[in-house]
């Protein structure tokens, strides 16, 4: 836990500075099923980042990442159109998403994600679509299930969940991280200038 306390506060200054990286907002549910209200972290809906290139560059560059980068089982290209958009599915063991199990919390067996990434000249898009879970525990029927990109951390009743909290980081963590990786090999080293407007 210690080390992921480290990642947090060192990216802390990067993420209060720069608006081309994924944020959280506080979502409150006061309505429906009492097992579904409660206060929610949601990540931002997408990133805008710069560059110089023209779309069809992007599109290529960001094909060789996708290449170089998603060797392993579930990563793939599911949908693109030269120079305006591609959408990947990448997959990792690494912690995205947690579960109770009796008295203790546990992670899932792997993780699937679905990006789109777009492009227009002098700027890309990357957009969340799906989160998925897979789960072989006996407590839990397996398979694959969709999770999304919220997080709950307090409960109807006012109760906080540390877990939720934790999860919404590392999300955090790992898609700021991979879209300042895609942009390294789409800009290089150059710092990309902020643009909000798609």
């Amino acid at each position: 836990m210690k080390p992921l306390y480290i990642i947090i506060t060192s990216l802390l200054p990067i993420l209060s500075f720069s608006q081309d990286l994924f944020t959280v907002k506080e979502i409150n549910i006061n309505e429906g099923l009492k097992s579904k209200q409660g206060k929610y972290l949601k990540l931002s809906n997408y990133v805008i980042r710069n560059s110089d290139a023209t779309p069809d560059d992007l599109y290529h560059k960001t094909v060789l990442w996708f290449n170089e980068n998603f060797k392993s089982d579930g990563n793939m290209i599911l949908e693109d159109e030269k120079g305006k958009f591609i959408r990947i599915q990448g997959s990792t063991k690494e912690l995205l998403k947690t579960h109770e199990v009796v008295t203790s919390t546990l992670g899932y067996q792997g993780y699937r994600y679905i990006l789109d990434i777009k492009f227009k000249y002098g700027r890309y898009k990357i957009e969340p679509i799906s989160l998925k879970t897979f789960s072989k525990d006996e407590s839990l029927s397996e398979g694959w299930y969709e999770r999304g990109f919220s997080n709950k951390i307090l409960d109807a009743d006012g109760e906080e969940l540390v877990n939720g909290k934790n999860d919404m980081n590392t999300q955090l963590i790992f898609f700021n991280a991979l879209t300042l990786n895609l942009d390294e090999f789409l800009n290089g080293n150059k710092i990309t200038g902020e643009e909000e407007v798609w």
